[in-house]
């Protein structure tokens, strides 16, 4: 076999091998069969039957190919069925969908005041895996909806734990009067190596009046290994009203190193 002859078949198995594990983006040219098989799953769009379109919008999202990807973002522009809108947006979450993210940030999407339709944005964007998403899961943080923010912050911090300005937007989210929110921000600041999320912390693990929060609080601190949080957390383990938050504060104490007194 000569040189030419085998680098091209070098290359059409690493093509085909990235296509099927779904690394990277949509193969740069598609098969006449892809073509046909989005066209035809495009009809089953229309169905009466519900399960018929699931499967279509499910398929389309498994073809991971840019006639798919543009008949689900058509769909999804025209549909008024919220429910059937969010199937398509998670249909387009695939590794590597670079060119669905801007419309995946914009108004129809991530920017939707339905909770269902932000919510399944934000795990699109996780799922494609693209930073550029970031501003627009930050932006999102700022929603008066708590299913919104939550599923914002999620995103952000799967994305990129060290994204620009995550550690400051956590700080401004602890102070949300929604216990759902501080519960999500506790959750996060665990993913973080910013010393500033300690104190935020401990106040929450032991000041907050919900028992979810302080709950997600004392497991951070114990994921985070806190050594200056044990004597704060040693008294929630013994005291705290609720004797879920008492566990997870004695599971965290398991994890944060004794730090022993200088002589």
């Amino acid at each position: 076999m000569g040189r030419a002859t085998a680098t091209t078949v070098f290359v059409l198995l690493l093509a085909s091998a990235t296509t099927a594990f779904g690394f990277g983006d949509e193969p740069a040219t598609e098969t006449p069969a892809q073509i046909e098989e989005a066209t035809e799953l495009k009809k089953e769009l229309g169905a009466s039957n519900k399960l018929d379109v699931k499967k279509a919008l499910e398929g389309l999202g498994r073809l991971r190919t840019a006639s798919a990807r543009d008949i689900l973002i058509t769909y999804i522009k025209k549909s008024k069925n919220v429910e059937w809108t969010t199937y398509a947006i998670r249909a387009l979450g695939w590794s590597g969908n670079t060119e669905a993210v801007d419309f995946l940030c914009g108004k129809k999407c991530v920017r939707e005041k339905n909770i269902l339709v932000a919510e399944a944005s934000c795990e699109a964007l996780v799922a494609i895996g693209d930073r550029r998403a970031i501003p627009s899961l930050i932006e999102a943080t700022k929603s008066k909806k708590v299913v919104i923010v939550r599923a914002a912050v999620k995103a952000v911090v799967r994305l990129d734990r060290d994204a620009k300005g995550l550690g400051d937007l956590l700080l401004k989210l602890v102070k949300r009067k929604e216990s759902q929110v501080r519960e999500a921000v506790a959750e996060a600041m665990a993913d973080l190596s910013d010393e500033r999320m300690i104190e935020p912390l401990i106040k929450m693990a032991t000041r907050d009046g919900n028992s979810l929060v302080r709950l997600a609080a004392c497991r951070s601190l114990g994921d985070l290994r806190a050594s200056s949080a044990r004597t704060a957390i040693e008294r929630v383990a013994e005291k705290d009203k609720s004797g879920d938050v008492r566990r997870a504060a004695r599971e965290a104490l398991s994890r944060i190193p004794v730090v022993e007194d200088a002589e």
